[in-house]
């Protein structure tokens, strides 16, 4: 009740008006509404005047005076008929120490931390802080708390600490406002493509690096200077590339938060490093706690391949970072506890079940719905025998058949484009070669059913299957060596190895090639 009916509300409005009023029997103390000599909201029956709430320092003075009061007012007029310093001190310290202990983390968000210089040069002015240790001196001077106790002396005293702690919050705030943001935009990283300030200088050095004196490259790797940042050119000149891709704005932000963050821990202080190091650690938790789920449900999610591509890569591009991210500053100036065990490595796992758990769910759906397409009526590609015999031939309604595989098709290709604008081409092509599987063994299995054609057949069931043949286009992509060239016609069109990533498509072409020497038209 005293922490709640009195400390509490004068923390918050220390301007209300606070009154005393003692008669023989009895004595009671008003605050706010329920003081009958409240004068108003131009000031209070005590003098107190209304002040903005962003004049922290005579906030200070305010709770101070006031706190003060109720504390006198405990010991003059609750305990009257006792002298608990003399008869029960230790009852008395007890009181205090448990209404200090309460009281202390309110007094230091309210008006501890706003009054830290935002200027890590101004942080050696504690004048506006000397309110608050004249009341901490009043509690210790009535008793209330022992040596052990003085909290606010102790933070001031640590100011660094303190400061470090304020800027730790403050930082985290402004990414989790950020991360909570509905920013659907993206920006294309890694690869031949744009690459960030982010994507900047580290401690190893490739081969380039060693020939421009360690100077920061417009294409630096992770872990060098002047790497290729090309996920299929690999060297030995020590870096680590990322594949072209394209990720939300969102993880952008938060590898620029962590980078920046991350370079205030080269300090002496080992506390302060500590609290900029988890600082670090507690925005890649923000990410996964808001980034995913917080503006649609995860089915709603599973409509939308983009952002399923988008957030997969996001998870892929900030396990990118944090393989290094620790270890590059970790050389510096970090203590010695730090050195010995802090890392951001472990934050890898989490972040790659995440991909999984993100990328899985969509691609059983696309799966499901493929299979779905092509076992529908008219047409039952998942049906055996459909076309083995001459009779079911017959009942065929080709122009229906073909409408059907299209429709398949068609998901794969309306897939293949987003994931071929947003993810990387290998796992581009993984996807893809995935839902082609489906189709090209639906079809090869129809078409070994089929023994004695006739080249009319032939040529009708080589139309019919046509758009499954067409699927090998999908595999095209542009050359990676042209894509950074101011000319874009330079770029050349390369076919990726269908069989690589579809396993079932040599036994489709065997089906096709027997078709062909059943027919006197070629596919």
């Amino acid at each position: 009740p005293l922490i709640d009916r009195w400390f509490v509300p004068l923390l918050r409005n220390p301007h209300e008006a606070l009154t005393t009023s003692r008669v023989k029997l009895f004595a009671s103390m008003g605050i706010g509404a329920y003081s009958s000599g409240r004068k108003g909201p131009a000031g209070g029956a005590d003098g107190s005047q209304q002040l903005p709430d962003d004049d922290v320092g005579a906030r200070c003075v305010l709770v101070k005076e006031k706190w003060t009061r109720v504390l006198e007012f405990m010991c003059e007029d609750m305990f009257c008929d006792v002298n608990l310093v003399e008869d029960h001190p230790e009852l008395y310290s007890y009181l205090g120490n448990k209404l200090w202990t309460a009281l202390y983390p309110l007094l230091r968000e309210a008006l501890l931390l706003p009054l830290i210089p935002a200027d890590i040069a101004d942080i050696s002015d504690t004048s506006t802080m000397v309110p608050l240790l004249e009341l901490e001196d009043t509690w210790l001077e009535l008793g209330l708390i022992t040596t052990d106790a003085l909290f606010i002396k102790d933070s001031i005293r640590s100011l660094l600490q303190t400061y470090v702690s304020k800027r730790r919050r403050d930082l985290l705030t402004v990414v989790a406002s950020v991360l909570a943001s509905d920013d659907a935009n993206t920006v294309v990283v890694g690869g031949d493509g744009p690459v960030t300030a982010i994507l900047c200088d580290y401690a190893g050095k490739g081969k380039d690096g060693k020939k421009s004196g360690g100077k920061k490259n417009a294409a630096s790797g992770l872990f060098g200077s002047g790497g290729s940042l090309d996920g299929d050119n690999e060297d030995d000149s020590g870096t680590l590339s990322f594949p072209r891709c394209s990720i939300s704005v969102h993880a952008q932000t938060l590898a620029e938060f962590a980078h920046e963050t991350i370079g205030f821990t080269d300090t002496e202080d080992a506390t302060a490093a500590a609290l900029y190091f988890h600082a670090v650690r507690d925005a890649f938790a923000l990410y996964r706690c808001l980034v995913p789920w917080h503006s649609r449900a995860g089915a709603d999610l599973l409509a939308s391949p983009k952002r399923v591509f988008v957030l997969y890569n996001d998870c892929n591009y900030i396990c990118h970072h944090l393989a290094g991210l620790g270890f590059r500053q970790r050389a510096r100036h970090w203590p010695p506890p730090m050195k010995a065990s802090a890392t951001l490595v472990d934050v890898i796992a989490s972040y790659r079940a995440l991909a999984k758990t993100v990328l899985t769910p969509l691609l059983s759906r696309l799966r499901e719905q493929v299979r779905h397409s092509l076992g529908s009526a008219p047409s039952l590609w998942m049906h055996p025998q459909w076309l083995a015999t001459p009779e079911a031939r017959a009942r065929i309604d080709y122009e229906d058949a073909e409408r059907t595989l299209s429709l398949a098709t068609g998901i794969i290709v309306q897939t293949a484009q987003a994931s071929g604008l947003h993810l990387p081409r290998p796992t581009h092509l993984k996807v893809l070669g995935m839902l082609c599987d489906i189709v090209f063994e639906c079809v090869a299995q129809r078409l070994e059913e089929v023994q004695d054609l006739g080249d009319s057949d032939a040529r009708a069931i080589s139309r019919l299957v046509s758009p499954a043949v067409a699927l090998q286009d999908r595999f095209l992509y542009d050359d990676s060596a042209a894509l950074g060239a101011t000319a874009s016609h330079l770029a050349r069109r390369m076919r990726a190895p269908v069989a690589k990533y579809a396993g079932q498509w040599e036994r489709l072409q065997t089906q096709i090639t027997r078709l062909q020497d059943m027919s006197d038209h070629s596919l």
